[in-house]
């Protein structure tokens, strides 16, 4: 069937979104705003990376409601599919917070790293934890530059998580892994921005299957497309 003008028109403009912002909020953090992410009661929560500042808004008049101070900047936050905050940090760990109303308490707090990295975590800001993904099961993937990715599972009858599995690659440095994905072929998907590559590593027995070479390649993104 031939489009006439109108319906080409149409056609074109079912594509366009218009976004109108419903406010702007200025001010907030003194530094550099890291990450945000939605609470499962529909706030926002924000960090900033150098002032420290993990705040968390009203839905309605985006007013501040909580506002908690870390002891290093905050690399990114995000919750878990239970609601739980997790910040991960410019330093050796990251929190665990159980947020309710205006009430906020940690249940956690991990540290990736050895005894030793622990203390050279302090001193050296390359030592930190960049991001967390949850995967398809509930674990937790957790991100540390020099260190690899720290796989953490949820214990029986508990609300914390405890270290199960590791996945590091040769000592290089720019080696640093910045992403991940999951097939659905038992692997998964690994980005390091830094080396412009991604890798194919099988879950099971931690051997990389494929390498290829891809430039500026930070962030993963990956899409199922239905023919």
């Amino acid at each position: 069937m031939e489009l006439n003008t109108s319906n080409k028109n149409n056609f074109w403009n079912i594509h366009i979104l218009n976004f109108e912002p419903i406010a702007f909020l200025k001010n907030v953090h003194s530094s550099k705003i890291a990450s945000v992410c939605f609470l499962k009661d529909g706030r926002i929560a924000s960090s900033g990376e150098s002032d420290c500042l993990l705040l968390i808004y009203n839905k309605i008049t985006y007013k501040i409601e909580i506002k908690i101070k870390e002891s290093n900047p905050i690399n990114y936050i995000n919750i878990t599919r239970e609601g739980i905050l997790i910040t991960c940090l410019g330093a050796n760990f990251a929190n665990f917070y159980e947020i309710n109303g205006k009430e906020y308490k940690i249940i956690q707090t991990i540290k990736p790293y050895s005894f030793l990295m622990n203390i050279l975590a302090k001193y050296n800001s390359w030592l930190s934890i960049q991001k967390f993904i949850e995967l398809k099961n509930g674990d937790l993937a957790f991100f540390a530059w020099h260190h690899g990715i720290s796989f953490y599972r949820k214990k029986k009858n508990s609300k914390t998580y405890s270290c199960f599995d590791k996945y590091k690659e040769p000592l290089i440095k720019e080696n640093h892994m910045t992403d991940l994905v999951e097939l659905d072929n038992n692997e998964y998907i690994i980005s390091f921005g830094y080396d412009d590559k991604i890798q194919f590593l099988n879950k099971k027995s931690k051997k990389i299957t494929k390498t290829i070479k891809y430039k500026n390649c930070f962030f993963l993104v990956l899409k199922k497309i239905c023919y």
